[in-house]
C-alpha cells in the first residue's frame, strides 16, 4: 500500500454516527472513528445553516484527534437550523464527509443550572437558576432558547407521599406544608408546545420547623376574647331593645278621680300650669270614655 498512495487514501474510512448531543446552551457534535483508523488519524469539522449557505470550517475543531467538537457558539440562534459534517485526515489522505441531520437549538435537552430553596413558616420558596452563556457583549439564556410555553414541573417528596407542583415562573412558593416534615424538591423544565427531552435537577431537601405552640395558645386566647366581647355586645343590644319596647306608663300629671255621681273624671293635678290644661274632660263610663263624643267640658 505504501507504493500506492491513491489506494491508501481510498481505504481511509469516513467517521460514523455523526450527531449532535445537545442540551440547552451546550451543543456538542459527536462521531465514531472509521473502521480502519490509526493513532495518527485526525478530524476536521465544518458546519452550515440550513439551505444553500456555504460550509464553514471550525478552527477549534480542525486537525483534532478527539471524537467530539463543541459547536455551541456556531449554533446558538434558536430560529435557525444547522448541519455539521466530519471527515478523517491521515497524512495527505482525507476521507469522505459524514453529515448530521438538521439540528435546531430548540431540540436541545432542557435543563436548569440549579435550584435554591428557602423556608418561611410552612412554605417553601423555590428559585430556579437558568443557564447563561456569555458571547462577547451578548448574553444567551434558557429563556432566549425557549421563548414560549416554558413550564417547570416540581417534584416534592416526603416520607408519607409524593406531591407534584407546576409553575410557569422561575420563582414560586409551595405553601401549606406539614409542620415538622422534611421535603425534598427537584424540578424538571418543560415546553408545552412540543415534546422535548429534559433533565431533572438533583434533589435538595429542607425541613419545615415544628409549629410554635405559644403561637397557637395566643391565637386561642385572642379567639376567646373576641367571642366574649361579641356575646356581651349581643346581650347589651337585646336588653336595649327590650327596654325600648316596654309599655309606656300614664303620665303622673294625669290623675283619675271618682266623681260624685259614680262617674270617673280626669282632673288637672295641682301645680300644673294652667296654660297646659285649659279644660278638664268629664266622661261618662262608656266603652271609649275619652272619645270627644262622650266627653263634656268641665
Amino acid at each position: 500500500l505504501g507504493s500506492c498512495p491513491g489506494l491508501a487514501c481510498e481505504s481511509l474510512s469516513q467517521p460514523g454516527k455523526v450527531r449532535f448531543v445537545a442540551d440547552i446552551i451546550n451543543h456538542v457534535l459527536h462521531w465514531t472513528p472509521g473502521v480502519n483508523h490509526s493513532s495518527d488519524t485526525l478530524y476536521e469539522v465544518e458546519y452550515k445553516l440550513y439551505g444553500k449557505s456555504p460550509w464553514m470550517a471550525v478552527p477549534d475543531c480542525t486537525g483534532i484527534s478527539g471524537d467530539s467538537c463543541n459547536l455551541t457558539y456556531q449554533t446558538m440562534d434558536p430560529s435557525q437550523r444547522y448541519y455539521a459534517r466530519v471527515r478523517a485526515v491521515s497524512g495527505n489522505c482525507t476521507s469522505g464527509w459524514t453529515r448530521t441531520n438538521a439540528f435546531s437549538p430548540k431540540e436541545a435537552t432542557l435543563r436548569l443550572s440549579d435550584v435554591s430553596l428557602s423556608v418561611t413558616d410552612n412554605t417553601i420558596h423555590v428559585s430556579l437558576q437558568q443557564l447563561i452563556l456569555r458571547v462577547g457583549n451578548e448574553t444567551v439564556s434558557y429563556k432566549d432558547m425557549q421563548k414560549y410555553g416554558r413550564q417547570y414541573r416540581t417534584y416534592v417528596k416526603r416520607a408519607s407521599d409524593n406531591l407534584q407542583w407546576e409553575s410557569h415562573e422561575i420563582k414560586f412558593d409551595i405553601p401549606m406544608l406539614l409542620w415538622g416534615e422534611q421535603y425534598c424538591v427537584s424540578v424538571e423544565p418543560r415546553v408545552l408546545s412540543r415534546p422535548v427531552p429534559a433533565i431533572r435537577t438533583k434533589e435538595k431537601c429542607v425541613t419545615i420547623p415544628k409549629k410554635d405552640e405559644s403561637t397557637g395558645i395566643i391565637s386561642v386566647s385572642v379567639g376567646i376574647v373576641l367571642l366574649v366581647f361579641s356575646a356581651t355586645l349581643l346581650l347589651g343590644t337585646l336588653l336595649l331593645c327590650a327596654y325600648i319596647k316596654q309599655p309606656v306608663r300614664t303620665p303622673a300629671i294625669l290623675v283619675s278621680q271618682p266623681g260624685s255621681n259614680g262617674h270617673m273624671s280626669v282632673a288637672l293635678t295641682p301645680g300644673v300650669p294652667g296654660d297646659l290644661w285649659r279644660s278638664v274632660a268629664k266622661c261618662n263610663g262608656q266603652a271609649d270614655p275619652c272619645h270627644p263624643q262622650h266627653c263634656q267640658s268641665a
